[in-house]
């Protein structure tokens, strides 16, 4: 997925759509992040077809990565309210070429409107199961069979960008450096120097202002 202007955008932050350039429908979101922070998080959902609004990754899984591109559309300053404009924006597209937003935007705080009880459930039985690896795919663990033959106390055990995305996701779900660091086979300091920002934080834009 192409981001645009990313030189330009990328240590910024406030509103911005993923738009399908075949149809022009598109996600709104806000971030008070690094838009670029934003964007690999977006990427590495939908390439493991985990990500929360349904409709967008669906047609992310017919289309493919190549139809859609990242777009800033208004920069903000963090410390800025930023839900009127999200709110604005989903309504310019639902007006024009579409929206895949379920929501009307801003922080919504009674989601019982929009989810029903039983699927919030599903979906925090989900995570769960994906933070905690009680139940990983085949492909992960023979990755994590392959990093312990590296050796768990080897500092120089190389981690991918993709490795990297959802370690920045399992820190930020409140996972220990000890457990992230026995799934992935490299030392609790590796995981503490991607935590502080001293690695990789061209990625998780942690310890970036």
């Amino acid at each position: 997925m192409e981001f645009v202007e990313k030189d330009k955008y990328k240590d910024c932050s406030g509103i911005y759509a993923i738009e399908n350039k075949m149809t022009g429908e598109a996600y709104v979101g806000q971030t008070k992040m690094r838009f670029v922070k934003r964007y690999w998080h977006h990427c590495w959902k939908l390439s493991h077809n985990d990500h929360d609004n349904h409709l967008l990754q669906s047609d992310y899984n017919i289309v493919g990565d190549s139809c859609f591109r990242f777009v800033v559309l208004a920069v903000m300053d963090k410390n800025d309210n930023m839900d009127d404009e999200e709110r604005s924006w989903i309504a310019f597209y639902r007006r024009s070429s579409g929206s895949y937003n379920i929501q009307d935007g801003g922080h919504i705080t009674n989601l019982s409107s929009y989810i029903s009880k039983d699927a919030r459930k599903v979906v925090g039985e989900k995570n769960r199961n994906r933070i905690l690896g009680t139940k990983l795919p085949e492909s992960t663990k023979a990755k994590m069979k392959e990093s312990a033959h590296r050796g768990s106390d080897n500092k120089e055990a190389k981690l991918s960008e993709a490795d990297v995305m959802e370690i920045t996701n399992l820190i930020m779900s409140g996972v220990s450096d000890r457990d992230i660091a026995n799934r992935y086979g490299v030392t609790r300091e590796n995981i503490y120097h991607i935590r502080k920002g001293h690695t990789w934080r061209h990625i998780t834009g942690f310890n970036i202002l």
